[in-house]
């Protein structure tokens, strides 16, 4: 207040009224702006928890999917259809006779009877 200490009173409630006056004005703008950005953040807070029931949504679907997918009939089908495996065939027994005995086996087959 050293600077309006040699003016007259009215002039210095003039300017003690512009001053309160450009103070109000300022804060009434920050108010106003920080009033919108709680706005936005909302807005931002809304739409990420909408993405998030979105995610935890698709994730149960393919949890479910990965489940049938996984199940045995669907993997026995697959690995038939598209990738061509088989199950081994039943293995075959066969026996290796020596040669005295082939002769005489083939020998009873023929009726010979020896």
């Amino acid at each position: 207040m050293s600077l309006l200490a040699g003016q007259p009173p009215k002039l210095r409630t003039f300017l003690l009224g512009i001053a309160l006056l450009i103070a109000t004005v300022a804060t009434a703008v920050q108010v106003t702006l920080q009033a919108d950005a709680a706005r936005d953040m909302a807005r931002a807070l809304d739409a990420a928890q909408k993405q998030k029931e979105h995610l935890l949504a698709e994730r149960s679907r393919l949890l479910l999917e990965r489940g049938a997918l996984a199940a045995y009939q669907n993997v026995d089908r697959v690995a038939e259809s598209e990738l061509g495996m088989r199950f081994p065939q039943r293995p075959r027994r066969v026996l290796v006779a020596s040669t005295g005995e082939l002769s005489a086996a083939q020998s009873a087959k023929r009726g010979d009877g020896q």
